[in-house]
């Protein structure tokens, strides 16, 4: 089993027991990282938010909580680029397990780590997938090259070098962080995604993204979300038409 990292702020003592329970309940080690708290953020003042991007792609600014999800991710991903492991799972702690997720999870790695091709992250708690190609099969569950990189943040399993290579990508935050997974791994077509979902989240509202819930997002300006997310479709009906990945060795 890859080593799991849960992404918390460090006062949401419930949810803390929560997903405590669930891991303790399958014997699996786990730790707990304190999730980036953005609250009481003056989002103005973060060194690393650039407003114009967020403008540019959303038109509007960020939330605090956007930008703690954010850095969180980012702190997690640190973790895994600076130690021994090869891949990591790393949980939101509003995710929920399956019953059938630990076992799954584990056939996946291991079909992973005998892979040829470089892969950088599996999306595991997608509420839905466009544009992707099945690799692979575990009874009930699927892999997939996830051509459009699904949103949500839920359960990600990713590996050192696709930490690593964000990282080093990484400058300034401009996009709510599952909007930059989604253009980044659109772009580079290194996402895969497991549907049904293996840790699909609660349905509580998120702690860590606080003031970024899906209501606020519905009043975007419409076209320009529709016009900055143009290009990636055309990118991810491109790649899978063109079955880039064909050859991917699982």
């Amino acid at each position: 089993m890859p080593p799991i990292y849960i992404i918390s702020l460090h006062d949401a003592y419930e949810r803390r027991r929560a997903i405590s329970a669930q891991m303790s309940a399958l014997g699996l080690d786990y730790r707990f990282v304190d999730a980036f708290d953005g609250r009481e953020l003056v989002v103005e003042e973060h060194a690393n938010y650039d407003p114009d991007i967020t403008d540019t792609f959303l038109g509007r600014h960020l939330s605090g909580g956007e930008i703690g999800c954010y850095e969180s991710h980012v702190s997690v991903a640190k973790e895994l680029a600076t130690s021994s492991y090869e891949m990591a799972l790393v949980l939101e702690d509003d995710a929920i397990m399956t019953k059938d997720a630990a076992h799954t999870l584990v056939r996946i790695a291991e079909r992973l780590r005998q892979s040829k091709q470089a892969w950088d992250i599996v999306n595991l708690a997608p509420a839905a997938l466009k544009y992707s190609s099945v690799i692979a099969k575990f009874g009930a569950y699927h892999l997939y090259r996830a051509h459009y990189f699904p949103t949500l943040t839920t359960a990600l399993l990713w590996s050192k070098s696709g930490a690593t290579a964000f990282l080093n990508d990484h400058s300034a935050i401009g996009l709510p962080i599952d909007e930059y997974f989604r253009i980044r791994f659109t772009q580079n077509n290194r996402g895969l995604a497991v549907l049904p979902p293996l840790f699909p989240p609660s349905g509580a509202e998120s702690d860590i993204d606080l003031g970024a819930s899906f209501g606020r997002r519905q009043k975007l300006s419409f076209w320009r979300k529709q016009v900055s997310r143009t290009p990636l479709r055309i990118r991810a009906i491109r790649s899978k038409i063109n079955g880039v990945f064909d050859n991917f060795a699982l």
